[in-house]
């Protein structure tokens, strides 16, 4: 076996790089071990300067002991201005927390007294503690320092001891008691500055009587990292000590060095291998240049074969004589199988004739075409659309010996055009003609009826209940219902017909060749018989109906804006009277159209420019025969169409999109004249308004809050006078409002009350303060009747649950003596006042006077 020509080189590279790697490392490893020693020594002499400290705060903490035992022994054991010396040794020695003095043994005497008084009585030579070192002070006759004890402050302390003795009459020596100091270990250690030395990088242990530190940190410390020394106290030793906050690692010039030495060695390595491996190199570069042509080769080849478009030649016949492996992933077929076939015969019949007509031009002369599409037929016939670059080959005498080109395939490029074409003309949810769609056919099909002198019919459709249906059941099942229609109204009419959708539930019909209006009227009730029929949606069977509105061109208009505005004006008045119908236009109907315009117009006219008036109605306590309340009534006289009733000014404001505007106008206006009527009766409690549904839904909780706080007024003085549509809906965010507003303290109070729609579960989670009985109710209410009976049971109902009963459209006073008799609380009407302009009822107030059986005191 031949030796590699890189194995003298590489190991003769390597062996120098190892011995100098060697070298280097021996020198870092002396360099570490040299900087630890220096961290060591720093370490070292910071120990022994505390330790220093800490003997003398020792030796004079204790002194203080010896100094009390010589001013007893001064006073010939007469303890005088204890708390005076005490106190000047406490100052003088920082690390002492009490000093005590214990004749006969008893501690009778503790500076300072406060957090100490437990010490006082303690016999020392009986104590747990103290008795041992008490006995060996008084044995040895000297000062004795006692191992830590935790006072009853939870702190750790040592307590210096030393006996005092008197001398006798014969001169002996007589046992007075002890004079004791108490130096806790964290006055000790912050005299000292141990404390501080993590801001110098470190942490300290203070070892007294056992292997687990008295003070400092309470983890182990390791040996190699850490330095210790004896503290020598009196009566023995302590040890302290240090450590580095950080461990002592490697220095960051450590790491610079090997760096350098890396690369010192790397590059001596390489000059090594450089100047062994040029002969080599040179060899090798000639047999590479060989090499690398055949490797040109295969790579062309290679390349031309994974390729992902078609690349192609055709001899002189159009034949193919060159094919990559792409031809097998776009026709299904092998390369191989194709070639020497006619070009034209892999082409779709319908692009034959074009495929030839490219071919021949391509060899008749030189000439190039690019962006061609046309269509492929694969093994199963299956079609591809591809796009062609085609141009001619051309010899060095410039004669033209055949034709090379690519095929890309763009099948799914079409597929996504004409994706997006019928999403530009078609509604995806039901796949009928959208608007867009529906104007050009309608656009075309006006034109050749008139052409013709036919007739057409167009057809507005909208659903009734439509939004109902969406909001209880939700998205899902509406668009399930969109299907559904969309199948129904197209199984009403003919081929040549349009149906198409508008957008959200409005969908429209054209019926071409319409002979007379009976042709369409046919279709018409087709359609609401099909849309009447159940709805079967996720288990829920639903009824609906719709309202539709018919035009006739060239009757009714010739354009295609004047007959859509048609159908709609139509429609819309299908659904204002009574909607589940069908109407054709008249021009009865669009000036009815119009001037409801006109009537919304002189509605915005009358919010902007103030001419709008509100009333009020007193409510009256049938108990004690005077008003509790008011309520606030819209009031609109136009000049063109005279008085227009509240009903109506609320309807228009809504489909006008006016509401929250005049709901706006109604709440600034009822709590500004509220404000002026209390103000006159302060035994008025609170304003009624009204709020319609869709009032209620247009942002009109912050409405409310801001008109409240604008007018100074308290949440409880506003009632609002909600609807029973209103609180049979069960969406969340309608509920929330309602809570959110009770909370606050605004009064709720339910209109119409008894006409079925709001069940007892609604009641019972709306909490009314009061609920208003219909009007209607009282026409007929005389004693011992089924209208006087049914108000009684609707009265006694409504105080089962704790809500309050109003009675609305009291006209005489036998209605409000039966409605006092069968226990209702409030009533309102006309035997007690008629609505009264904001200025009359403040006089009427104002006067005190009574609303009896007539009418306004």
């Amino acid at each position: 076996m031949t030796e590699s020509p890189l194995l003298r080189p590489v190991l003769l590279s390597g062996l120098a790089l190892l011995l100098f790697l060697g070298l280097g490392g021996y020198l870092l490893q002396l360099e570490l071990e040299g900087w630890h020693t220096e961290r060591r020594q720093e370490a070292q002499s910071q120990l022994v300067r505390y330790v220093s400290i800490l003997e003398r705060q020792v030796s004079r903490a204790l002194a203080a002991a010896v100094s009390m035992e010589s001013y007893i022994r001064h006073h010939g054991g007469r303890v005088e201005d204890f708390e005076s010396h005490s106190a000047d040794l406490l100052r003088s020695v920082g690390a002492i927390s009490a000093i005590e003095l214990a004749p006969d043994g008893i501690i009778r005497y503790v500076y300072p007294a406060t957090g100490h008084q437990s010490m006082l009585g303690q016999r020392v030579v009986e104590s747990r503690y103290a008795a041992p070192t008490a006995h060996r002070a008084m044995l040895e006759e000297r000062l004795v320092l006692s191992p830590p004890l935790t006072l009853d402050n939870g702190q750790l302390a040592v307590i210096g001891r030393t006996p005092v003795y008197l001398d006798d009459r014969e001169g002996d020596p007589l046992f007075w008691g002890f004079a004791s100091v108490q130096l806790e270990l964290r006055h000790l250690v912050h005299e000292a500055g141990l404390d501080r030395l993590g801001e110098g990088g470190y942490r300290y242990q203070l070892l007294i009587d056992s292997a687990r530190p008295s003070a400092g940190d309470p983890q182990p410390f390791a040996p190699e990292q850490s330095v210790a020394a004896m503290v020598t106290v009196p009566d023995g030793e302590w040890e302290l000590r240090l450590a580095p906050l950080q461990p002592w690692g490697v220095p960051p010039r450590f790491y610079v060095h090997a760096l350098i030495g890396l690369f010192a060695g790397g590059l001596l390595a390489y000059l090594v291998f450089v100047l062994l491996w040029q002969p080599v190199a040179l060899r090798r570069q000639v047999e590479g240049t060989s090499a690398a042509l055949q490797r040109a080769n295969a790579r062309y080849e290679a390349v031309f074969n994974t390729v992902r478009e078609v690349l192609f030649q055709l001899d002189k016949r159009g034949r193919f004589n060159l094919l990559n492996a792409a031809w097998k992933q776009l026709s299904g077929n092998e390369p191989v199988d194709t070639l020497g076939h006619l070009f034209e015969e892999s082409v779709h019949p319908d692009d034959q004739m074009m495929a030839r007509q490219l071919v021949r031009e391509g060899l008749e002369g030189h000439v190039e075409h690019k962006g061609v599409e046309l269509r492929l037929l694969g093994r199963s016939k299956q079609v591809r659309w591809v796009e062609m670059a085609l141009q001619s080959i051309s010899e060095a005498d410039g004669s033209v010996s055949g034709l090379s080109g690519t095929l890309h395939d763009i099948t799914e490029r079409k597929q996504a055009d004409r994706v997006i074409q019928y999403q530009a003309n078609y509604d995806t949810l039901t796949n009928l003609p959208n608007r867009k769609l529906f104007q050009d056919r309608f656009g075309r099909a006006i034109e050749i009826t008139l052409r013709r002198k036919q007739r057409l019919a167009l057809m507005f459709i909208d659903l009734d209940r439509f939004k109902w249906i969406n909001d209880s059941l939700g998205h899902a099942a509406g668009d399930q219902l969109l299907k559904e229609v969309a199948m129904r109204l197209t199984s009403c009419v003919r081929k040549a017909d349009t149906v198409a959708r508008f957008g959200g539930d409005e969908f429209i019909v054209l019926l071409s060749e319409v002979k007379t209006e009976v042709d369409a009227e046919i279709v018409a009730r087709k359609i609401l018989v099909e849309l009447a029929r159940p709805f079967d949606l996720n288990g829920h069977k639903e009824s609906i109906s719709g309202s539709v509105g018919v035009t006739l061109c060239p009757d009714d208009g010739s354009d295609i804006a004047t007959l859509m505005n048609n159908a709609d004006n139509v429609m819309y008045h299908v659904k204002e009277s009574g909607r589940n119908s069908f109407k054709f236009f008249t021009e009865d109907m669009n000036r009815a159209l119009q001037e409801r315009h006109q009537l919304a117009s002189k509605l915005r006219q009358a919010i902007a420019n103030d001419l709008l008036q509100l009333v009020f109605q007193p409510v009256i306590d049938l108990v004690r025969h005077e008003p509790v309340g008011v309520e606030a009534l819209l009031r609109w006289r136009d000049d063109d169409h005279g008085r227009i009733s509240p009903a109506e000014a609320i309807a228009l404001a809504e489909d006008t999109q006016l509401i929250e505007e005049l709901g706006g106008w109604i709440l600034d206006h009822a709590c500004a004249g509220f404000a002026t009527l209390r103000a006159a009766d302060a035994r008025l409690e609170y304003v009624c308004i009204n709020v319609s549904i869709r009032q209620f839904r247009s942002n009109f909780v912050p409405l409310l809050e801001r008109m409240i706080e604008s007018h100074e007024l308290e949440p409880g003085l506003i009632a609002l006078d909600l609807t029973e549509g209103l609180i049979a809906d069960d969406r969340a965010e309608v509920w929330q409002a309602l809570e959110a507003m009770r909370a606050k303290g605004v009064r709720l109070m339910l209109d119409d009350f008894g006409t079925g729609i709001t069940s007892l579960g609604h009641l019972k989670r709306l909490a009314p303060e009061a609920v208003k009985l219909q009007s209607a109710y009282l026409a007929d209410i005389v004693p011992e009747t089924s209208a006087a009976a049914m108000i009684g049971a609707l009265i006694a109902m409504a105080h089962s649950l704790g809500i309050k009963v109003v009675g609305e459209g009291v006209e005489e006073a036998q209605q409000a003596e039966m409605l006092e008799v069968l226990g209702c609380d409030f009533a309102q009407g006309y035997h007690f006042s008629p609505p009264l302009e904001l200025d009359e009822l403040a006089a009427v107030l104002r006067r005190g006077s009574g609303f009896g059986s007539t009418g306004t005191a």
